[in-house]
């Protein structure tokens, strides 16, 4: 009995589905006669016989208008000679038409400085070069403050030791512990020149640069980067604060069994003038870890010899079957090519830095790596991604031509492709990508 259930039930679910079946053939069958093919059948219809038809008979009759006029005035080129200036302005517009269509691609920049107006001026006044097309970015104008940095708040140490001679001047806020001089004042001006023995901080404004800021306060560059920890690729912004030397030198460390002799023996300068730059006294016994001023010092970069890597069969078994690590735990990444000129930002629309210079800049490697890409893409142009391991890629777009394939190996620093405006570009620059396991970072937190 029950079985015969089912097939009744079963039997009456199959036709409820035919008659769905049905249902559903009738009504695309709807949609396509009244839906799609009147309409399109109408379309075409008032296309063909409205338009093309009308068209073709008014062709027609002016054919027609012509040579009853031609027989008229017994010339076929009476139509021309009434009407050419109208005739002329088409051909012309059409010439410039087809110009500007079938051209060779070329940079607007260059295409500005070949018209008629651009030729005249130089003319006049020489030789011109295109200039690059720059965004400039308004930063908020901050007030520029220097603060001044006391020697004894550099070490701690000196504060409790017992031998540190105090003595109370006329002024109140002249503090002289044994071997150092302190003063609150803050510069007056908003890039002081006065001689003087602290260290002052200096608010980057709009427009700075390390060489600027260096001839503003008499010193050398390299003064600069050493007491900032600054290289010559280093990008400073509006709001950076930038220690600021009283002279051209440096700061050192007092190591341990370390005294004034032997430091000014260390960076060949004399004792006297590390004496007179950090108020010390002959006699005075410096503290492990204190920081003093050397005048005319130069850093001494000490090169450390490096072990070569193991070629044996072990080694390279070990590193094969070593899982690569998932983050990159490598330093800064290096400036990728000469030059300053920051474009346009990184942002959540736009996930990269431009930087812009001429056409034929070198291009360099961030850091070493594998080339993964080198060819051509229709946004970034002509354009390099390197992988460098650790779940870390750069990418160098709009290149105007490239120097390396893929497959290659490059060492950080090497010229891998020549600054171009190739692909959705509008200026010689480059655009440069961080990639950290598939997503763009902010390059100026990586490079340096």
């Amino acid at each position: 009995m029950i079985k015969v259930r089912i097939k009744k039930t079963l039997a009456e679910i199959l036709i409820f589905l035919i008659k769905i079946l049905f249902l559903l053939k009738k009504i695309i069958a709807f949609i396509l006669f009244y839906i799609i093919y009147k309409p399109i059948k109408a379309i075409l219809g008032f296309l063909f016989f409205k338009l093309i038809i009308n068209t073709y008979y008014k062709y027609i009759l002016i054919y027609k208008k012509i040579k009853e006029i031609n027989k008229k005035n017994n010339s076929h080129l009476y139509i021309i000679k009434k009407n050419y200036p109208i005739l002329i302005l088409i051909l012309i517009s059409l010439t410039i038409i087809f110009n500007n269509t079938f051209r060779k691609s070329e940079p607007f920049s260059n295409i500005a400085y070949k018209t008629v107006l651009a030729q005249t001026i130089m003319s006049d006044f020489g030789s011109t070069e295109p200039e690059e097309l720059i965004v400039e970015t308004s930063y908020e104008e901050r007030p520029s403050v220097i603060g001044q940095l006391k020697y004894i708040e550099q070490n701690d140490s000196i504060k409790n030791v017992p031998r540190a001679m105090v003595a109370q001047n006329e002024n109140e806020n002249d503090l002289i512990v044994s071997n150092s001089l302190s003063r609150p004042a803050i510069a007056s001006t908003p890039k002081a020149r006065d001689a003087r023995k602290e260290i002052i901080e200096y608010i980057v404004q709009a427009g700075d640069t390390i060489s600027s800021i260096a001839v503003d306060f008499a010193l050398n560059v390299n003064t600069l980067l050493w007491e900032n920890n600054l290289t010559s690729r280093s990008l400073i912004k509006p709001g950076n604060s930038i220690r600021i030397l009283p002279e051209n030198g440096l700061m050192h460390t007092v190591a341990k069994n370390e005294n004034i002799s032997s430091i000014a023996k260390k960076y060949n300068v004399s004792s006297d003038s590390i004496i007179s730059a950090n108020n010390l006294d002959v006699d005075d016994v410096l503290q492990l870890s204190q920081k003093i001023f050397i005048p005319g010092g130069a850093k001494i970069i000490v090169s450390t010899p490096t072990s070569r890597p193991s070629y044996t069969g072990t080694a390279i078994a070990q590193s094969i079957n070593t899982n690569p690590s998932t983050n990159y735990n490598g330093g800064k990444l290096l400036w990728p090519t000469v030059g300053h000129r920051i474009t346009q930002y990184y942002s959540w629309k736009h996930q990269g830095l431009d930087i812009a210079n001429k056409t034929g800049t070198p291009l360099y490697a961030a850091e070493s790596g594998t080339v993964e890409r080198s060819g051509w893409n229709t946004g970034y142009g002509y354009n390099v991604v390197i992988n460098h391991g650790g779940g870390l890629k750069t990418l160098y777009g709009h290149s105007s031509k490239l120097l390396v394939k893929a497959g290659d190996t490059v060492n950080k620093g090497d010229i891998i492709a020549d600054m171009g405006s190739t692909g959705w570009s509008t200026g010689p620059h480059i655009h440069f990508e961080v990639i950290l396991n598939g997503v763009k970072q902010n390059p100026l937190n990586y490079i340096q």
